[in-house]
């Protein structure tokens, strides 16, 4: 009976632990009538570190001008301390299409007032993720729409649900 017991705590305590832990995703798509329109309620990366890193911003202005961009804002609790890191050509960043299955690649990517990084070629390009805080991420894509899903690493997976 205490065995019992004391394996049904046990098992107990890893849910109440899992649930502690998740991260709550929330993806949304975002068609302002400018992308130079950012709230500033956005909270971005606490750091970034880079080696061997080059990468181009474009103002929001230009951004403004190319057609067939969607933005897909992606909002998250960090409840542990993490990273996330960029490859060349954001090759670690999908956008899947929820009726064909296609994989359609990041063009662009929110980083600072008015600008969006468009390309990057690097050997290593992390974001460090404060613990207890929400963190938004401004990605654009070509005719991103609900029902697509959002692929980064291992990181994270998520549907866009607005």
């Amino acid at each position: 009976m205490k065995t019992t017991c004391i394996i049904l705590f046990v098992i107990l305590m890893s849910f109440l632990t899992l649930a502690q832990n998740k991260t709550e995703i929330e993806c949304k798509i975002w068609n302002p009538n400018s992308f130079c329109v950012i709230p500033d309620s956005i909270y971005l990366a606490d750091r970034v570190f880079a080696i061997h890193s080059e990468w181009k911003e474009d103002k929001c202005e230009h951004i403004d001008s190319l057609k067939n961009l969607t933005g897909v804002w992606l909002t998250f609790n960090i409840k542990k301390g993490c990273s996330l890191s960029f490859k060349t050509n954001f090759d670690n960043i999908k956008l899947i299409k929820k009726g064909s299955g296609q994989k359609v690649g990041l063009f662009a990517i929110y980083t600072s007032r008015k600008y969006f990084m468009t390309s990057i070629k690097a050997k290593k390009f992390t974001y460090h993720l404060k613990t207890g805080r929400k963190i938004d991420i401004i990605m654009l894509f070509p005719q991103a729409e609900k029902g697509d899903k959002i692929i980064i690493d291992d990181f994270i997976e998520t549907e866009i649900r607005e």
